[in-house]
């Protein structure tokens, strides 16, 4: 979901993107082959994976802190406007909107998660956000949210890659969590409206009658916003400029536990990412076959958005590496004919094809 640039932060979301470098101390590879404009997933042929032209990778349905919606209310450039007129009409609609931010209404989030293999293709889970024409544009992309900002069809590292992104999507998730709570708090929300949030259901838990017919009931929506009724867009608008005037200091004194045990799970990640070593000695790894022909096999290994597809004779090749250091298997390669080097040998350790041997 980023554009093409040289360091993948510099793709982030403005707010976003000084925290990662302020955690990372560090540029981040970027997904080369996960590009919007030409999207791989659009084009893939069978037997890959593919998705709808008008759907993409779009088929889901961002859950906004109070803090990035408030970007779009007070910030008044031209190209903000079509994601203000959808949040605007968000917040009239009133389903899944709190003084913590807006949510997913909870009929999308139980199709969601009953429908998840059909991500990519089902229109009825296209986000809210997204903008048709030829660009397949979306509305709120300047301030996107954690998921949004980190998921890739494909990554140059595999799985490793992948678990970078994760890594950095469940920080950026706890963050915005405890962001948007300092956010009610410190901009003095009375108790009355605190204990109304505080005791708001999980999403997810139990759907109500109003809550399948998209209605929120009056009484709820005044206990929740109180004097800010009306002004649900001022008091967003005032929850981002709080938090843009933090800077990385004043965000890392609000984080919570899961924060900060996040952020150390991060910055393990980002070391692995950047990590290009090849492990002292590899073995198969069970992997999908998808398609074995004479010259080629395509094989599902970490994602089955990412499949791969080997000469024939070094996919044959790998059932001999049990146990192989890269010299080993360098030199079982070469008296097989098959082309490898260090860098393909890791290329096949980062996709799951061959895996390092424990212990």
């Amino acid at each position: 979901m980023s554009p093409v640039v040289d360091d993948a932060l510099e793709a982030m979301p403005p707010l976003y993107r000084p925290w990662v470098r302020a955690v990372l101390e560090g540029p981040v590879p970027r997904e080369r082959r996960a590009t919007c404009d030409e999207c791989p997933m659009v084009r893939a042929e069978p037997p890959a994976v593919g998705f709808r032209a008008d759907t993409r990778c779009c088929t889901f349905h961002p859950e906004l802190p109070n803090f990035l919606v408030g970007a779009f209310f007070r910030e008044l450039r031209p190209e903000l406007l079509p994601g203000r007129r959808l949040l605007e009409a968000k917040i009239r609609a009133r389903v899944g909107v709190t003084p913590l931010g807006i949510d997913r209404p909870p009929v999308y989030a139980l199709t969601f998660r009953h429908g998840r293999a059909a991500f990519g293709s089902a229109q009825a889970l296209r986000c809210p956000y997204y903008l048709e024409g030829e660009r397949h544009s979306c509305g709120v992309w300047h301030a996107r949210e954690a998921t949004c900002a980190t998921w890739f069809c494909k990554h140059e590292r595999g799985r490793v890659g992948r678990a970078f992104w994760e890594a950095l999507r469940h920080f950026l998730q706890a963050v915005d969590r405890d962001l948007a709570r300092a956010c009610v708090v410190e901009l003095g929300l009375p108790s009355a409206q605190l204990a109304a949030l505080a005791e708001a259901p999980a999403p997810g838990v139990g759907l109500e009658a109003g809550e399948l017919d998209g209605r929120v009931d009056p009484a709820r929506w005044d206990a929740l916003w109180g004097e800010h009724k009306f002004g649900e867009h001022r008091f967003f608008a005032a929850c981002h400029e709080l938090v843009e005037g933090l800077g990385w200091e004043g965000v890392e004194a609000r984080l919570g536990g899961d924060a900060r045990l996040r952020r150390a799970v991060l910055r393990d990640a980002y070391g692995r990412l950047v990590d290009k070593a090849v492990p002292e000695a590899v073995e198969p790894a069970p992997v999908q076959l998808v398609k074995l022909g004479r010259k080629a096999a395509v094989v599902q290994g970490y994602s089955p958005f990412d499949l791969l597809e080997l000469p024939r004779p070094l996919f044959d090749l790998l059932g001999e590496l049990e146990g192989a250091t890269p010299e080993r298997a360098l030199a079982v390669a070469e008296e097989a004919g098959v082309e490898l080097d260090r860098r393909a040998l890791r290329a096949l350790v980062d996709f799951g094809l061959l895996r390092p041997v424990e212990g």
